[in-house]
């Protein structure tokens, strides 16, 4: 129902300037405009700290030195080797990707209203 539902967002939003948050004031924008203030919030987070965030797929193992957190309902795959297995309710998967992008605009958001995007 939520792919065919006629109230399903079919472009990018951003707040209307001067609109309070949650006052649910939103005007659409093109993908060339969310993806690239989103590309500029990226592009400050490997320039200052690469570590903080880091978004891959694959089908081997990982090689990297980094922690491995694998997310899925159940332990099998890569949640068997990861470093930590975090289970997530069947279904929720769409829940827990919007509340990762939501935080990646507010971690972004502040660097970009200081350098006036």
């Amino acid at each position: 129902m939520k792919q065919y539902s006629p109230a399903r967002p079919i472009q990018p939003l951003m707040r209307k300037a001067g609109a309070e948050r949650g006052s649910a004031q939103f005007e659409p924008v093109s993908w060339g405009v969310a993806f690239a203030m989103l590309e500029k919030c990226v592009a400050h987070l490997r320039a200052t700290n690469p570590k903080k965030f880091a978004l891959f797929t694959g089908r081997d193992r990982m090689q990297a030195g980094g922690r491995f957190i694998a997310i899925n309902p159940i332990c099998t795959g890569y949640a068997a080797i990861a470093d930590e297995w975090e289970p997530i309710r069947r279904g929720a998967d769409g829940a827990l990707f919007m509340a990762l992008i939501r935080e990646l605009i507010e971690r972004c958001r502040g660097q970009t209203e200081m350098s006036g995007f």
